[in-house]
């Protein structure tokens, strides 16, 4: 006899680590952003907003949704990571404002490891959608998540 165990829920732990990493991501790098946004024109920077607050907005909602279904662990180690990172890059910029224009070369390493780092987490998204077996517009239907998400056009602008 053969059986076959059926389910509707396509979020599994894995989705749901990887939801987490975004998530986790996605809050230190808008305060990032906000650190590095005078080197920056407006433009580019208003895109980088968007991109990051939206891929967190997703995040958020999507773990609101499953907050009923599983219990949410802490990567301590990589939050206390992120945190450092923020704190080197703000003291850099900090440094480079108080008349340190030497290292505009480090500021401009630290701006490309930035981008960088956004294009691995919005390439996460495909990491998501192949372990949860959906697409994201279907996983933002589930989650009756609004916000149009391009992961194709978030890759082009951030280059």
């Amino acid at each position: 006899m053969l059986s076959i165990l059926v389910s509707d829920n396509n979020f599994n732990k894995r989705s749901l680590e990887i939801i987490q990493d975004i998530n986790l991501n996605s809050k230190y790098y808008l305060e990032r952003l906000e650190t590095l946004k005078k080197f920056y024109d407006l433009k580019y920077y208003g895109k980088l907003m968007s991109i990051i607050k939206t891929i967190n907005n997703f995040t958020t909602k999507y773990l609101d949704y499953m907050n009923n279904s599983y219990i949410q662990e802490q990567n301590i180690f990589k939050e206390k990571n992120l945190k450092q990172n923020n704190d080197f890059v703000k003291e850099t910029v900090e440094y480079y404002f108080n008349d340190n224009n030497q290292i505009y070369s480090e500021i401009r390493k630290i701006s490309e490891q930035f981008n960088n780092e956004l294009r691995d987490m919005v390439l996460n998204l495909y990491d998501l959608e192949e372990a949860s077996m959906l697409i994201i517009q279907d996983i933002s239907k589930k989650i009756k998540f609004e916000e149009p998400i391009s992961i194709s056009k978030m890759l082009h602008v951030i280059g």
